[in-house]
C-alpha cells in the first residue's frame, strides 16, 4: 500500500486522501461485482469527489431507462487498517443498490402492476441464488433453477 498523501481532521474524525491505487481498486471491484451480479447490461461510470459534507464514503445514482449508473467515491475517508478491504465493502454495497434499482424504480411508479414487481423479484431471486450456487449471476434470462447457459 502506498503512503498516505495527506491526513486531515473533520469533526473529530481523522481522514486521509484516497489514493489513486485505492480508487482504481474500488472501480475494479465494482466492475467485478457488476459481472457477478449479472448487471452486464448497465453502463457504469465512476467519479471521485469530496463527500465529507454528506458523511458518505460513496453513493450511486442511475437512469433506469438508459441502464446507466454513476458511482461516486469520496476522495477523503476515515483511517482504516486495510483500505483495500474497505474499498471492497463499499463497492459491494453500491453494487447491491444497483442490483435493487429495478425494484426501487417500480416502487416509485404510480402505474406499476403487480406482475412487474413479481417479475423483478423473481429475477433478483434467480440472480442471488446463482451467485450463491456458482459465484456468478446468470447473464441469460432462462427460467431454469440453475442456469446452464453460462459456463
Amino acid at each position: 500500500m502506498g503512503e498516505l498523501v495527506s491526513v486531515v481532521t473533520v469533526e473529530g474524525d481523522v481522514l486521509h486522501d484516497v489514493t489513486t491505487e485505492e480508487y482504481e481498486h474500488f472501480k475494479k471491484t465494482c466492475l467485478s461485482f457488476q459481472k457477478s451480479f449479472g448487471l452486464v447490461d448497465w453502463d457504469v461510470y465512476f467519479c471521485f469527489e469530496d463527500l465529507t459534507e454528506d458523511s458518505e464514503m460513496a453513493n450511486i445514482s442511475w437512469c433506469f431507462t438508459g441502464h446507466s449508473a454513476r458511482i461516486t467515491l469520496t476522495n477523503k475517508m476515515p483511517v482504516y487498517d486495510n483500505y483495500l478491504a474497505e474499498m471492497e465493502k463499499v463497492a459491494r454495497h453500491e453494487m447491491i443498490h444497483l442490483l435493487l434499482a429495478r425494484l426501487q424504480e417500480y416502487s416509485q411508479r404510480r402505474n406499476v402492476i403487480q406482475v412487474d414487481i413479481d417479475e423483478a423479484i423473481e429475477s433478483l431471486v434467480r440472480m442471488v441464488d446463482n451467485v450463491y450456487l456458482t459465484g456468478q449471476a446468470s447473464v441469460c434470462d432462462c427460467q431454469t433453477q440453475v442456469c446452464q447457459c453460462v459456463k
